[in-house]
């Protein structure tokens, strides 16, 4: 754990009390790949996660809740051709709605508010486990006839057709990220191989992903946040190999380790 000082000090006693105090209690949770002990009394504040070209949000509703934010959002996404930022040329706002089996959701595929209707968004409603999940990713459709000029200029310049319409790859990768992701309690702690997300896990599929979650535990004293971005590997390193490196980028951003120990790791 970390925290901003003015300088690099020693921990003072009052800091170790602090920190004993805290960590007399903890309960596991699992941040990406890693497993981390965590006071007790701390909940995760932060619902964001990324995966490859997708962001994805969650929060633990209800069955009734769930069905109502698609409802709204559906109606809010057919209303937005009103608004004087979205031309009449670029309707319908609604591209195309795709039902998950199940009753596990929704895609929405639609416009971008004040955007040529050649460039859209992809948004998943998905819900497993009491837990409901937004996924959303940006596409590109240049197969309307209207655009042959556009796909013409970006064939020049050296683009591919798949490039020039990436809903099919996106929204197969899209399907098959909601197919591996499960909800979950903060305190589950997965036995497969895969990635925590707040609220979720995402099961591996053998793919490299570029995968990057934070999480944050507050309270009126203390402010604890992890950050796991697997975009950022050293070569057959761990994070204790690096701890050198990692000290030094504390001084020079003005903060010390509070504590810090081994742990068995599993394969």
């Amino acid at each position: 754990m970390i925290i901003p000082t003015l300088y690099a000090a020693p921990v003072i006693k009052k800091d170790s009390i602090m920190v004993e105090h805290l960590f007399s209690k903890t309960k596991p949770q699992c941040v990406g790949i890693y497993r981390v002990d965590v006071p007790e009394s701390f909940k995760n504040g932060t619902n964001k996660a990324t995966y490859d070209d997708f962001k994805i949000e969650s929060q633990f509703i209800y069955p009734p809740a769930f069905k109502q934010r698609i409802e709204l959002r559906e109606q809010e996404l057919n209303e937005a051709m009103s608004r004087p930022e979205n031309k009449p040329e670029n309707a319908p706002f609604i591209k195309e709605i795709i039902r998950l089996p199940d009753n596990q959701g929704v895609i929405f595929d639609s416009n971008k508010s004040g955007s040529q209707d050649a460039y859209r968004m992809l948004e998943a409603h998905v819900y497993v486990n009491h837990i409901a999940f937004i996924i959303t990713t940006k596409i590109r459709d240049l197969s309307a006839s209207k655009y042959t000029d556009e796909r013409k200029s970006y064939l020049e310049a050296g683009f591919t057709e798949i490039e020039l319409n990436d809903k099919p790859v996106k929204l197969a990768a899209m399907r098959s990220l909601i197919s591996r992701l499960q909800g979950r309690l903060d305190h589950d702690i997965p036995t497969d191989k895969g990635w925590c997300i707040p609220n979720g896990f995402i099961a591996d599929d053998g793919g490299k992903h570029k995968v990057v979650v934070g999480f944050s535990y507050e309270n009126d004293d203390f402010l604890l946040g992890i950050n796991s971005d697997n975009t950022m590997i050293a070569d057959g390193d761990t994070l204790f190999g690096r701890s050198g490196d990692i000290n030094d980028a504390l001084k020079d951003s003005y903060m010390k380790s509070l504590k810090k120990e081994a742990l068995m790791l599993n394969d």
